[in-house]
């Protein structure tokens, strides 16, 4: 795995001196491997939860070809105020307000908002508006994954996904130019999933050894809050059983000692040395 990093980036760094056949065959590769990437993802893969840390799959391809053709298609370059700016337009309408990462904050990555205006008439305007903000969040504990503890910030630990999706559309007819109507109605729906952390691990089996601290049941897994027991120092009974036997042991009679139900408990080596 690092010999194939070392190379690939051996050959990146070669690229950027190559000639114009070699960087055509370069971006051409990599727009290949890319689209494979892409061919195999799921449905449920370009739809994932809001995280801080990633892109939205759509929105991190969108910007793969926005990048690649600023700086290659569209003469990308520093102006005197050391602004970086292009001498040509985006083949997208509208790709520079939404692909730039320098302009577009995180969350709003993850935030669909489109509105669409039709004049039907002089008079009559009709739109339609959706949008969609998926959410992400975890609730980490004082000591980490394994052996949990107190949420940090309150609430109980674990992970909330989801998402809130609108949908409006409307139109507003103008009478005159002092009497205008506007009537509109609008749909949201939200949805929220959580799921508490270490949910169906029965800990108090695996970590202590201690059976039944879990319930059967999912929510009932992860670390036990509160183990309830006795301690009872049995140091002074063990070491008058064990000189109660070693008497035994050293008697030179035969000794054969039985409990109240007739069970043989213990013989001395004497006993076990008689003839059968």
């Amino acid at each position: 795995m690092a010999s194939e990093l070392a190379s690939t980036q051996t050959a990146g760094i070669a690229a950027r001196s190559s000639g114009r056949l070699e960087l055509e065959r370069a971006l051409t590769d990599a727009h290949e491997r890319t689209w494979s990437v892409l061919a195999n993802l799921t449905p449920e893969q370009w739809h994932v939860p809001y995280h801080p840390g990633i892109n939205p799959p759509l929105w991190e391809f969108g910007h793969v070809a926005w990048f690649n053709e600023w700086w290659v298609l569209r003469d990308a370059y520093w102006n005197a105020r050391e602004e970086n700016v292009t001498r040509r337009p985006s083949m997208l309408s509208g790709a520079d307000r939404w692909f730039d990462s320098g302009r577009i904050a995180h969350v709003d990555r993850w935030t669909l908002d489109t509105k669409v205006n039709w004049n039907a008439t002089s008079k009559l305007n009709i739109f339609g508006r959706y949008s969609q903000l998926d959410f992400w969040t975890f609730n980490e504990t004082v000591y980490g994954d394994q052996l949990q503890g107190m949420p940090i910030g309150g609430g109980n630990p674990g992970t909330g996904t989801g998402g809130t999706y609108n949908f409006s559309a409307g139109a507003t007819y103008v009478f005159t130019t002092n009497l205008v109507a506007d009537a509109h109605f609008g749909y949201v729906r939200q949805s929220v999933s959580v799921e508490h952390t270490d949910i169906g691990q029965n800990k108090g089996q695996s970590l202590f050894g201690l059976p039944g601290l879990n319930g059967p049941r999912n929510f009932e897994g992860g670390m036990p809050v509160r183990v309830f027991g006795t301690v009872q120092d049995v140091t002074e009974q063990r070491r008058t059983q064990e000189q109660f036997r070693d008497l035994v042991e050293s008697a030179p009679d035969a000794m054969v000692i039985a409990n109240t139900g007739g069970t043989i408990v213990l013989v001395n080596a004497q006993a076990e040395r008689l003839p059968m």
